[in-house]
């Protein structure tokens, strides 16, 4: 077994064990072909031999075109969401960026994940989630990943990017699919944990409205004072989660 693919599949059972353990099971690529076009390390392709077409037309043009996209408009993004792996080349690319702390990639052909995990060193990226894949999803398990404290602050700048051509002519459906279930557990995260406008607004209501009341009751100091030793027994009332 390919020393690097061992390396890659060994970080992401860290993280993804069904995933690694799938990666590992899968004996040889049916569908996907992989090819270099020249001595160029980064001309990688990837042949879908179903549909007899390549996933990049121009693999070191469409990279470049890329890099200027997500390096220009999309600089100063922490956090990218992406659907397809392509040859995994853009990604390790885009994380030079110290200020880029994850890319959130749904792919859902694991023969791709699987040649791209026999050239490409992305270990450290998936060990540190740098890179984060996908390749089947749920309401849950994405709820669940955008429910962590790191990721559900940077959820108001969520954009889905297919990654070129092939991915949004060929599995366009899947996009729709994937993006309307993030869209709906964004929403769910962010009401579950209280950060409807409408929640903060009825909150500043109730206290401006029972702020007089307040001050015009003796302080607990002052009520201990009035009341000590009048009386043998006191009803305490209280309100919020401690009922």
């Amino acid at each position: 077994m390919n020393e690097l693919f061992l390396k890659n599949t060994q970080a992401l059972f860290e993280k993804d064990q069904p995933l690694a353990l799938k990666l590992r099971e899968l004996k040889e690529c049916k569908q996907f072909e992989l090819f270099q076009g020249s001595s160029d390390n980064l001309d990688i392709n990837i042949l879908d031999k179903k549909r007899k077409e390549f996933i990049y037309k121009d693999p070191l043009k469409e990279l470049d075109e890329s890099l200027k996209l997500f390096n220009g408009e999309y600089l100063r993004y922490p956090v990218l969401f992406f659907y397809g792996l392509g040859n995994g080349i853009l990604y390790k690319a885009l994380l030079s960026n110290p200020i880029r702390n994850h890319l959130i990639i749904f792919e859902e052909e694991l023969e791709i994940i699987y040649l791209v995990f026999h050239y490409l060193d992305l270990s450290e990226e998936i060990r540190n989630e740098k890179v984060v894949l996908f390749q089947n999803f749920s309401f849950y398990k994405i709820s669940n990943f955008f429910a962590q404290s790191n990721i559900n602050t940077l959820a108001k700048i969520y954009n889905f990017h297919p990654l070129n051509y092939f991915y949004s002519n060929n599995y366009i459906k899947s996009i729709q699919e994937i993006n309307s279930v993030n869209l709906k557990s964004i929403q769910y995260v962010s009401t579950t944990m209280g950060n409807d406008p409408k929640d903060s607004l009825q909150g500043i209501t109730q206290l401006l409205h029972n702020l007089p009341y307040q001050l015009a009751n003796p302080s607990l100091k002052d009520l201990l004072k009035q009341r000590k030793g009048k009386i043998e027994n006191a009803i305490i009332v209280s309100t919020g989660p401690s009922l």
